[in-house]
């Protein structure tokens, strides 16, 4: 090696000294470091805790050896200006042969007390050890973002579990059952959970589990908070259902007034019953109150959609009535309308004038404005008007 040759080669080993020093201590003083280290740790994460542990040991161990070899190499070079021959063969083989001594943990058997099983050159522990500053970075980057991911789930869970007991204390739905949503177990679980998924951030199958735990928290959340909704609206969904249940009774009234007009208009009367649900309704809706001051808001809820189901159930009923009645009535008027203007024709063709054409309309008007009126009968009767004017006029 030439002199400047050595001395740009001595620069650079002396700047990736430095180099290495800053990268180690941040490794060293890395959170993911201080979490694998300290940490009570099992499978994946504990792997690489031993991993880490490992790595680092070694490199600052090589990282000694770098220093102990470029220190030498700086302290003969500043012996003289013009380097000797003894100086110059020395740090030449300093700075390019295998001068470093490393056992098969990959450390300095003087710091391992191990046995040496492999000399390296400056060059090639510097490769070394960057593949490992660069693995280690990549490791603690891979814990740190499991750890984050798995904190906020478990906030996020806590959190949940935390909202359900305060709601539940704050429903005092121990009135209904005791700990109706299991949220003693859920708490129980979730500890279990907790130290299960800080102990193995890196397990795969934490996150199925966490995934697990939120799907059964989650609806029993969403159903305590219905019932808070519930217990902090009810004034207005009561008046809601008041007001529904109101216009069931005018529904079911406006049925019956028509059933009643149809059934002396019309004979053979196929109505289907209509038993009105108005006043019972209203009777049971009055009884939530007392389940509201008693706070079953459970129970309270479960009539409350039930008593929603007859409403709708009952209106439906009264709409099937006034639509059957008004079909008759419509029925009746349609009929009428025919026959009025099947006569209007006759009377403009001098069909009219015929006895049998006359003898037809008057069986079908009579039986049309007779009350109560036979559809059935009237609407043969129609038919048979409409086939003899047809005749009539076949024939003239």
């Amino acid at each position: 090696m030439t002199p400047e040759e050595i001395d740009t080669e001595l620069r650079q080993h002396d700047l990736t000294h430095r180099r290495f020093a800053e990268e180690l201590y941040a490794l060293d003083n890395a959170g993911a470091h201080s979490y694998l280290r300290d940490g009570e740790l099992t499978g994946l994460t504990g792997k690489a805790a031993a991993e880490s542990g490992t790595r680092l040991s070694a490199l600052w161990s090589q990282f000694g050896a770098l220093g102990t070899v470029v220190d030498r190499a700086k302290e003969l070079r500043s012996r003289r200006t013009r380097l000797a021959e003894p100086e110059h063969s020395e740090l030449t083989m300093l700075l390019r042969e295998d001068v470093v001594s490393l056992g098969a943990d990959g450390l300095r058997p003087g710091d391992s007390g191990g046995e040496v099983t492999e000399r390296v050159s400056l060059p090639d522990l510097t490769k070394r050890m960057n593949g490992s500053v660069t693995a280690l970075k990549d490791l603690y980057a891979e814990v740190d973002a499991a750890c984050a991911r798995v904190a906020e789930r478990l906030s996020s869970l806590t959190a949940a579990v935390d909202d359900a007991e305060r709601l539940t204390e704050l429903l005092d739905l121990t009135t209904d059952t005791t700990d109706p949503d299991g949220l003693a177990a859920l708490e129980r679980e979730l500890t279990v959970l907790r130290g299960a998924a800080l102990a193995d951030p890196l397990d795969p199958a934490v996150t199925g589990r966490l995934d697990g735990f939120a799907a059964r928290v989650t609806p029993v959340l969403a159903s305590l908070a219905a019932l808070d909704t519930l217990r902090t609206g009810l004034p207005e969904r009561l008046l809601l259902r008041r007001s529904a249940i109101a216009e069931l009774a005018a529904a079911e009234k406006e049925a019956a007034e028509i059933t009643a007009v149809v059934e002396v208009k019309i004979a053979q009367v196929r109505i289907p019953a209509l038993s009105p649900q108005a006043s019972p309704l209203r009777q049971r809706l009055g009884d939530l109150r007392r389940l509201a001051a008693a706070g079953r808001w459970r129970l309270l809820a479960e009539r409350l959609e039930q008593i929603d189901r007859d409403v709708t159930a009952a209106r439906e009923a009264a709409a099937t009535v006034n639509e059957t009645a008004t079909a008759l009535m419509d029925r009746r008027a349609e009929l009428r309308g025919r026959l009025k203007a099947y006569q209007m024709k006759a009377g403009r063709t001098g069909a009219a004038e015929s006895a049998e054409i006359t003898s037809q309309y008057e069986i079908a008007r009579a039986l049309l404005w007779t009350a109560p009126c036979d559809l059935r009968a009237a609407t043969r009767a129609v038919r048979d008007f409409q086939q003899a004017l047809l005749a009539t006029e076949e024939s003239g």
